[in-house]
């Protein structure tokens, strides 16, 4: 137990045992929670409306949960998270759905997404240095994958075999549990939350590749499931994809983080891009369960290796303000762009033509990944670093 407490004394290593199992519980039932609404008889467009309300509750909480971290710390932001999840599985199985509560559950997901990563991406920030940053990164990346890549393949098989509320009942157990490495560590200080020189024009190409970065990670986290799972078919070849691009970007995350701190940053960013929308672009030709397994895999790796320096570029520039408020306002500009892609697909599924929204939806993604390469080479350039 001492060495416990003694390891989650180093800031990393608290984030890290504290995103492992927060990210098994939400593995085992995330990607699920729309699955679950398909099953009960809504229509793509209700599901994807679920969706919809996640994200742009994202955008508009940004900003209040970043003052809320200010005034009472980044542990109890973390916490409440992990209760709010709670709470969303505990009326998953509690009430029968209807449309009032799909969108409101889509809303809890958001607040507590925004409670997550607002402080996760801080405490990253300040407690890692700039010089082994993406080594930093690939460990608070890659151990938690690697811990848990076989939750979505788990939380498949006990919803396909036992049910819906079992599964929401042992995630609700892991979501717990991921407050423990929080109460073990000791609380850090309250960061201070200021927007000032954040609002300017001139961090419009910064602003635009938040933009990118949220088209293209709605399209990796949300639309290829979703697309395994309307177009391949069955919860069990969802739950072995989510697996295997767990597995793939585990695998590579840490070594891509050592790489990122010795090799420059645009090469490996421009790398990952262009490999990640090169999946992008062969996601709507798929037909077979074995080919959808071989992208996910694939996509995992691709999508590590661009993530891991844009996180190590994007960090350094947060140091030079104030971090709390630059990953607030981040998360809003990104959220624009999760929400641009989920009205894409919905705009097609109101016509009628799901095959057509999955692919036009890809194929954008394929231009905003490759696009985040350049915009970040941009941003780097004309800030020095």
């Amino acid at each position: 137990m001492f060495y416990m407490i003694k390891a989650f004394e180093d800031r990393i290593n608290r984030l890290t045992a504290y995103k492992s199992l927060h990210g098994f519980a939400l593995g085992l039932v995330s990607i699920f929670i729309p699955i679950f609404i398909a099953q009960q008889g809504f229509s793509p467009f209700t599901v994807f409306s679920y969706i919809l309300m996640e994200v742009a509750a994202f955008a508009v909480v940004s900003l209040p949960v970043g003052k809320l971290v200010s005034r009472y710390g980044k542990e109890l932001a973390l916490v409440s998270s992990s209760l709010l999840y709670v709470l969303i599985f505990v009326l998953l199985q509690v009430f029968q759905l209807d449309v009032f509560l799909i969108h409101f559950l889509g809303f809890l997901t958001g607040l507590a997404s925004a409670l997550h990563w607002i402080p996760v991406n801080t405490e990253f920030t300040v407690g890692s240095e700039k010089e082994d940053r993406g080594k930093s990164y690939g460990k608070l990346e890659g151990i938690p994958k690697l811990v848990s890549p076989l939750a979505p393949l788990i939380g498949a098989s006990i919803m396909a075999y036992t049910g819906f509320n079992v599964l929401v009942t042992i995630a609700l157990f892991f979501a717990a549990s991921s407050i423990l490495p929080l109460i073990y560590g000791q609380e850090s200080e309250k960061p201070e939350f200021s927007l000032e020189g954040l609002t300017s024009l001139d961090d419009l190409d910064l602003w635009t590749l938040y933009f990118l970065d949220g088209f293209a990670t709605t399209a990796y986290v949300f639309i290829l499931p979703l697309f395994i799972y309307y177009v391949i078919g069955g919860t069990v070849n969802v739950g072995s994809a989510k697996t295997l691009m767990a597995i793939g970007a585990g695998l590579f995350s840490i070594t891509a983080g050592k790489i990122s701190d010795v090799l420059e940053h645009e090469k490996l960013l421009l790398t990952g891009a262009v490999a990640s929308g090169t999946i992008y672009v062969f996601v709507p030709s798929l037909e077979s369960r074995f080919l959808a397994f071989a992208i996910s895999f694939v996509a995992g790796l691709t999508y590590t290796v661009y993530t891991v320096p844009l996180v190590s570029i994007v960090a350094d520039i947060a140091e030079e303000y104030s971090v709390l408020g630059f990953f607030s306002l981040r998360e809003v500009f990104q959220s624009f762009g999760k929400i641009s892609v989920v009205l894409v697909l919905l705009y097609f599924l109101r016509t009628g033509s799901m095959a057509q929204g999955f692919r036009f939806t890809f194929y954008l993604s394929a231009v905003s990944v490759v696009l985040i390469a350049l915009v970040g080479r941009t941003v780097k350039e004309s800030r020095g670093l």
